[in-house]
């Protein structure tokens, strides 16, 4: 019994089309498509940046909400960013499993430092970014320890924690990531 060849595949014109087409929009649209996969991508990172926290009580200072709130603030919009800001602490605090007074207090610093640096937005981004991510810390560090009572001394490390690594990706990341 002899097994039957199977038959070359002839190339198919459609499939040609198909990838030109599929290319052509790649490149005319690739910025749209870009900020298209970057919004929903960066929020992700943020909500879940701060998944830590589930498993311990100490906060180490990183997470990627205020840089994501940043490049939100300077890609689409303050108002966008401040809606991002909140869904992004909230669905942190629920992914986090730590729902609580820091969390309102967190939401409070967000809207407070997209306000205060309105102003700001028309200056370069990578000064904006330092105004905003300083402020942001400043504020809600202070909110931390006096309506908080947290102790000062053992909460910095986390604050200089988080502008360290927020100031490291404005100035290695925001200015490619912005279109």
């Amino acid at each position: 019994m002899e097994k039957k060849q199977p038959e070359p595949k002839t190339f198919n014109l459609k499939y040609l089309i198909f990838i030109a087409f599929g290319l052509l929009a790649f490149i005319l649209f690739q910025g749209t498509l870009l900020k298209i996969l970057l919004i929903p991508s960066l929020f992700i990172l943020g909500s879940i940046s701060t998944f830590y926290k589930r498993f311990t009580r100490a906060s180490i200072g990183i997470e990627l909400i205020t840089f994501v709130t940043l490049f939100y603030a300077l890609s689409i919009g303050p108002l966008f960013a401040l809606i991002a800001s909140v869904l992004m602490v909230l669905t942190a605090a629920v992914v986090s499993n730590r729902l609580c007074i820091p969390t309102l207090i967190q939401v409070i610093c967000y809207t407070l430092t997209i306000i205060i640096t309105l102003p700001f937005l028309s200056i370069s981004a990578i000064a904006y970014g330092i105004i905003f991510i300083v402020l942001f810390n400043v504020l809600l560090h202070s909110a931390y320890v006096f309506i908080m009572s947290f102790e000062p001394t053992n909460s910095i490390m986390s604050f200089i924690v988080n502008i360290a690594l927020n100031l490291f990706l404005i100035n290695n990341f925001l200015i490619s990531l912005i279109p």
